[in-house]
């Protein structure tokens, strides 16, 4: 089987390429520009991803697609997240249709469905993709935009995952960012904060897109899927680990620590440090067959798998 994989230089792309290839797929990466990429037996050139992006010529022979390119983490205007991550799927969806290749496997994001978990009768609700959607900002509104989009193309097998943050050798994001403050021996005031959050490796992510491709019906909602769960003090430890420093963990109460943010307009990334989300995984083991490979998860002594 010949599958497109578009994002195929980044920090998962790389990882769903290595494991595609293993798996016996042949691997077609989409690049902006010409350059090589490991584990990719054709590339072709797709230039900026929007909704002017011609994808026709790029569909020849192609069985299946895993569409991982998008925009995450910008400071530009919302209309970026409505040109890449909508505009640029709807582009490739459409070109998918009209070659007639059905599977097309989507990362979203579980910020498409949630940014936390509620309360009910004093314990936490899972979140599954199946529930009302509650995106509280442009990224995860517009990572739901583009799922019903999927979902709207004729003759198109969407199956979409919903991973929360992911990490894994080249971890970026906040995990970058804090382990960079680990190492520097910044104080952290994150020592009595309660909470949880579901993460997932990315050569879990990757056995999910295995998974998503070899699935005879793809399931009818969105797949949200996770590894384990830590607190913000329990993540800080990991990194800690991993990063061969011991953290410095210090505690402010949580309406300090919030009000801090909010002057230094970080209101949104303080509140996933203190907040708790935790997902529902039963989908991606029922459906897609998925069973995370790895245990180890941040640091030797944190080997908790869900």
């Amino acid at each position: 089987m010949k599958v497109l994989v578009t994002g195929a230089t980044g920090f998962i792309g790389l990882v769903v390429c290595r494991r595609l290839r293993s798996a016996g797929y042949t691997v077609v990466a989409a690049v902006r520009r010409s350059v090589p990429v490991p584990h990719a037996e054709e590339t072709v050139v797709s230039g900026p991803l929007s909704g002017m992006t011609d994808w026709s010529s790029s569909m020849a022979g192609i069985d299946a697609v895993v569409h991982l390119a998008g925009v995450a983490h910008t400071r530009a205007r919302a209309l970026l997240y409505d040109v890449v991550n909508v505009a640029g799927t709807a582009s490739l969806a459409r070109a998918a249709s009209i070659a007639d290749v059905r599977r097309f496997v989507f990362m979203s994001s579980v910020k498409a469905g949630a940014e936390y978990s509620e309360t009910q009768r004093g314990e936490w609700v899972r979140v599954r993709g199946d529930m009302p959607p509650r995106p509280q900002d442009e990224y995860g509104r517009s990572k739901l935009a583009a799922e019903r989009v999927l979902y709207d193309t004729p003759a198109l097998e969407p199956v979409v995952l919903r991973p929360p943050l992911v990490y894994g050798p080249g971890q970026k994001g906040n995990l970058a960012a804090l382990t960079h403050l680990l190492r520097r021996g910044v104080p952290l005031p994150f020592r009595n904060v309660q909470n949880l959050r579901g993460l997932v490796h990315v050569e879990n992510l990757a056995s999910a897109v295995l998974g998503a491709l070899e699935v005879g019906v793809p399931p009818a909602a969105p797949v949200t899927l996770s590894d384990v769960e830590l607190s913000t003090p329990g993540l800080i430890q990991a990194l800690a680990s991993n990063a061969g420093v011991e953290p410095r963990l210090f505690s402010l109460p949580e309406s300090v620590l919030v009000g801090m943010a909010a002057m230094m307009a970080q209101r949104g990334t303080m509140q996933r440090l203190l907040g708790t989300l935790v997902l529902d995984s039963s989908l991606a083991r029922d459906d897609l067959g998925w069973t995370p490979d790895l245990s180890i998860v941040l640091g030797a002594d944190l080997r908790r798998p869900l």
